[in-house]
């Protein structure tokens, strides 16, 4: 199931955002010497890193943030795209997941440059 398909599924706001906190809170520990000023993301008030790599031709992706629903948003971009090939990712239109299951449209503006800067650093791979 698609992030899209499950967002639906989840209904409410409330809920899809209570999913963003939940799985947030089981991102893996990022290693501290990635924690630099190059995987920071520039456009979150918190302290938010994201690091998205091709590693043998498959995506890898790692993130951290001190805030939930960054946390939050950077495990449904794992979840989503983490362990795809990277040709896959180039052709995939799920790349514009955010803005197809409405998530642009219930972040506040910090919340969604952050994430947009995510999905760029993934399109640059």
């Amino acid at each position: 199931m698609d992030c899209i398909d499950l967002f639906a599924q989840l209904g409410t706001w409330q809920n899809r955002f209570q999913y963003l906190i939940e799985i947030g809170e089981t991102l893996p520990e990022m290693p501290e010497h990635l924690k630099t000023s190059g995987t920071r993301i520039q456009g979150c008030i918190s302290r938010t890193y994201f690091y998205p790599r091709v590693q043998d031709g498959i995506v890898r992706i790692q993130g951290w943030s001190n805030a939930v629903i960054p946390a939050g948003l950077i495990a449904l971009i794992r979840e989503v795209f983490d362990g795809c090939m990277v040709e896959d990712l180039r052709l995939l239109p799920a790349i514009a997941f955010h803005t197809e299951c409405g998530l642009m449209d219930h972040l506040t503006g910090n919340r969604a440059v952050a994430l947009v800067e995510m999905i760029e650093r993934l399109r640059g791979l």
